[in-house]
């Protein structure tokens, strides 16, 4: 009877067979097959060498190297059986790596290889996504670390519409504007400017470039005060405010500048009486969603009133008095409703104010009803003043007051209404005449110093 020993006994002795025959057979190999590696007295050595190495090992190293042989070599083994028992297929000669341990770090390196590669697609896979996120959410910002030509260029395009295209700013141009050329220069080196280009709030930068407009198109370094214009503050902090200490608005606060409402929109500008000259900058008209007020009386502004004052639906009061305005007055202007209306004292302004479809409740011109007065501007409705005299009268032609600020200007000592570069002769020979000196009244407001020919008392002042 045979045992499962005994078959066992068969089967280790068949696969010891095998094996010798594959030793035998590679050993009778041709030495010139390129693709044989004979069992040399080198190899064999290699093969000591390796087992000397591997009996320094642990035991764990040991199993897991010989795993590693029985991968590389068994399957050779078993192809080589298998093309002796087929003749049909073509003779395999068995190639025998005899560094298994060089084989297990080449592993360890390409399982490196992998983890980096690996590690390298997640970086790539967050990285990528989360770029194109951001990119797409700061379309349309401006970048603070561009450099300056492409921040110019930016702040150019904002601009540009607001004062009527790019060639203005151009030096070459013959559209170019000093005044525009030079508020664009100030803004490229103003950090509150740049700082708004990163907020993407182009309707603070207009406001803001507007202003600071007015500032250089009206000679801004001539005024008596500078209100803080050019600051790096916001153009609602360019302002002086105090508590009137006498007079009709006396505990009132009383502000002068910029004005805004709470959102920081431009309301109000005060810069009346502040010597003020140049011309207006037309772009004013873009502040017409809140602009109320325009108060510049008392100055040398020379140019004529912009049409485009007449987009400025909100506008109230517009005050010129006092200055040096030419032209015509601008039929646009009836389309607003005006409350206050100040044109007097503009000896070479013409036109006419009866042009309004609802009349303003208060409006002054030199429109002749006073004796001797000529008619420079048509009104039915205004009170009409005499350049020359500065005295106002009724439509009846009755004196009611004088328009005159003898309030002493601080640099030349002389009152305010005497110091307008366009004072015509006939003005000058009645201030000689009529207003040599000026005084205040016992009690009287320190504001509104009165007339007097008596220049030998020490309290009057000489103009």
């Amino acid at each position: 009877m045979t045992t499962k020993q005994d078959i066992d006994g068969e089967e280790e002795t068949d696969s010891k067979n095998e094996e010798n025959d594959i030793d035998n057979h590679i050993q009778t190999e041709s030495p010139n097959t390129d693709t044989v590696i004979p069992q040399t007295e080198s190899s064999n050595m290699d093969t000591a060498t390796t087992q000397t190495e591997l009996s320094n090992t642990d035991a764990t190293t040991a199993r897991y190297t010989n795993f590693i042989m029985g991968l590389h070599v068994e399957p050779l083994r078993r192809a080589y059986l298998v093309s002796i028992e087929d003749s049909s297929l073509p003779e395999a000669h068995l190639v025998v790596h005899a560094d298994p341990v060089n084989n297990l770090k080449k592993k360890t390196s390409n399982t490196n290889i992998l983890i980096v590669v690996t590690f390298i697609l997640i970086i790539c896979s967050v990285s990528i996504p989360l770029a194109l996120v951001l990119t797409k959410k700061n379309v349309g910002k401006h970048d603070p670390d561009v450099p300056d030509i492409q921040k110019y260029a930016e702040l150019r395009k904002i601009i540009a519409p607001i004062s009527g295209g790019d060639d203005i700013f151009d030096h070459q141009s013959p559209m170019a504007s000093a005044d525009r050329i030079a508020a664009l220069d100030w803004m490229m080196n103003d950090t509150f400017t740049l700082s708004l280009m990163t907020l993407d709030t182009e309707w603070k930068i207009i406001q803001r470039y507007i202003i600071a407009l007015i500032y250089f198109s009206t000679q801004g370094q001539h005024w008596y005060d500078q209100y803080s214009f050019l600051s790096g503050l916001d153009v609602c902090s360019w302002i002086n405010a105090w508590r009137e200490d006498e007079g009709f608005f006396k505990e009132e606060i009383n502000a002068k500048g910029i004005i805004c409402n709470e959102r920081g929109r431009v309301t109000e500008l005060r810069l009346y009486w502040n010597n003020l000259s140049g011309t207006f900058p037309y772009e004013i008209s873009h502040l017409n969603e809140t602009l109320s007020t325009i108060n510049l009386n008392g100055g040398s502004i020379s140019s004529s009133i912009p049409k485009t004052f007449g987009n400025l639906g909100k506008l109230k009061f517009l005050g010129l008095a006092e200055n040096c305005l030419s032209g015509t007055v601008p039929k646009s202007l009836a389309k607003l409703n005006l409350t206050t209306l100040t044109l007097n004292g503009n000896i070479n302004l013409s036109g006419s104010l009866n042009i309004f479809s609802k009349n303003p409740k208060y409006a002054m011109a030199d429109c002749g009803s006073c004796p001797g007065s000529q008619e420079l501007v048509e009104c039915d409705y205004c009170e009409c003043c005499e350049s020359i005299s500065y005295q106002c009268c009724n439509q009846t032609g009755i004196p009611k007051y004088k328009y005159l600020n003898l309030k002493l200007n601080p640099v030349s000592k002389e009152p305010l209404s005497f110091s307008r570069s366009c004072l015509s002769e006939e003005s000058q020979d009645w201030q000689e005449k009529e207003c040599p000196c000026t005084f205040i009244e016992e009690g009287g407001n320190s504001y509104y110093p009165k007339c007097t020919t008596d220049c030998k008392t020490n309290e009057n002042t000489p103009p």
